[in-house]
């Protein structure tokens, strides 16, 4: 007997014999000129597509206003001199080092620390009140809910005045939308964008803005506040050690203790006649604010390439499945 004569076992017939059989994995391969000959018949369906795509993109930039960055560049300010040991003896001036670690204060922060509290205080309700108070920033920023004519925020809008709104009309008593302390700082600490420069140790300050010169003059007067806030702070906290220092330096007993006190109150009282230079206090200025006169966004090119050759491709991957599935 023959082995192709063998009956199959449980005359189960071959895959090749059913009569639903699954189509073979061969018939899906596609080869070069299968594909070209789907894309110039559906060649159209690409076309479409990309216009369709094209037209989104033209329609989307007409939506979007114009922004310009205004942007300056700042790096970390050196460490205020002070805590000197003032010419006084070895064992003195380490105890003098001692006292100005102790206190703490400007003269021992390094530039870093100071740039970081920079930083925060962009983001502070302490600066929003003053930018508020200073330069009506909450106005400016929230332009839309202020009434210039009646020199107010404009009433709440609701469809149906509750029983405490009732009275508080009775009462002569308005209903405005009022912007707050901690708002204005948010809008504040998320207009400002701080971005290092490459792996130096300087940083671009931005503010994004429909009006550039809106944009310069807000990052004008917002740094110049943040760094003046600090400067204040510090000012009254150096204050306070100097006469601090002052009254030890009457009743101090011993004579090394004496001299490390007085040298710790030379070195703070430098360090406050520092602070009434003028100069930047917080951070050096690298390169003065500017606006720039290209805009930041809309990106054009973005909008209209990426819509019309993505539904392009989206057409040529359709094209590719009709080839696929649909045999000719």
């Amino acid at each position: 007997m023959n082995i192709s004569e063998i009956p199959q076992p449980g005359g189960v017939e071959t895959m090749s014999k059913m009569p639903n059989q699954m189509p073979d994995a061969a018939d899906y391969v596609l080869d070069l000129r299968t594909v070209l000959k789907s894309v110039l018949k559906w060649s159209w369906l690409i076309v479409v597509l990309g216009l369709v795509g094209l037209v989104y993109g033209l329609n989307k930039t007409t939506q979007f206003n114009p922004s310009y960055t205004a942007k300056m560049i700042i790096s970390p300010q050196a460490p205020a001199p002070g805590f000197g040991s003032g010419g006084t003896s070895s064992s003195a001036a380490g105890l003098t080092s001692r006292i100005a670690a102790v206190l703490g204060g400007p003269g021992a922060s390094s530039g870093g620390e100071m740039f970081e509290r920079l930083k925060l205080v962009v983001k502070s309700q302490q600066l929003a009140r003053r930018l508020d108070e200073r330069h009506g920033f909450s106005r400016e920023i929230f332009a839309s809910s202020w009434d210039s004519e009646k020199g107010d925020w404009k009433p709440k809008v609701k469809m149906e005045p509750s029983w405490r709104q009732r009275l508080d009309t009775f009462l002569h008593q308005t209903q405005n939308l009022s912007i707050g302390t901690e708002a204005l700082a948010r809008a504040v600490g998320g207009m400002v964008q701080f971005v290092k420069v490459g792996e130096t140790q300087f940083w671009e300050v931005q503010i994004k803005h429909s009006d550039p010169e809106i944009a310069l003059r807000w990052l004008i007067i917002i740094f110049a506040e943040a760094d003046e806030l600090l400067r204040d702070q510090d000012r009254a906290k150096m204050r306070q050690q100097v006469q601090f220092l002052q009254e030890r330096v009457k009743t101090a007993e011993l004579a090394g203790l004496r001299v490390a006190l007085y040298g710790a109150l030379i070195g703070q009282e430098k360090s406050l006649h520092m602070m009434e230079s003028g100069l930047p206090y917080a951070a050096n200025i690298v390169e003065p604010a500017y606006a720039s006169a290209l805009k930041t966004t809309p990106n054009l090119v973005n909008l209209i390439a990426i819509p019309t050759f993505g539904a392009a491709f989206i057409g040529l991957m359709l094209v590719i499945l009709i080839s696929v599935f649909i045999k000719e």
